[in-house]
């Protein structure tokens, strides 16, 4: 069986202390637990703070499945992976229910990285969640 190529992913700036002047790529994602949960309904203005601390919680440990099935690809096929779809799809959300995006390494960045927009569902503000990835090649 054949499967279709992956869609084009699309291209977002991403400026962060962490990253700056990074590209950031919303793709699809392949297999693993870590795309497989489905999100909690969005949060409503009235929300406890608890309810997303146990979301910031979720989502670091969503992005930390992901980083490590990042290097398990690395192991696998020597280099590190170049976007989402090359470990999961569909594509993996947040417990807000956003894409998580993925930043590959860059001369500006070099250590690749998986981002959830956080709490008020949009990135590029002060409360997204980012867990690196550790590749030792490029």
């Amino acid at each position: 069986m054949t499967r279709p190529p992956p869609a084009t992913p699309g291209v977002l700036q991403y400026d962060h202390p962490m990253m700056r002047r990074s590209s950031l790529l919303i793709v699809p994602c392949v297999l693993g637990m870590a795309c497989a949960q489905t999100p909690p309904a969005p949060s409503s203005s009235s929300s406890s703070s608890s309810s997303d601390d146990e979301r910031v919680v979720a989502a670091r440990a969503r992005l930390t499945s992901l980083a490590t099935l990042a290097v398990g690809y690395e192991t696998e096929h020597g280099r590190c992976l170049a976007a989402i779809g090359d470990i999961a799809t569909p594509a993996p959300v947040d417990p807000w229910g956003q894409p998580i995006a993925f930043m590959p390494p860059s001369p500006e960045t070099p250590r690749a990285a998986f981002v959830s927009s956080g709490p008020d569902q949009t990135l590029l503000t002060d409360d997204d969640i980012a867990v690196p990835v550790s590749c030792s090649s490029r």
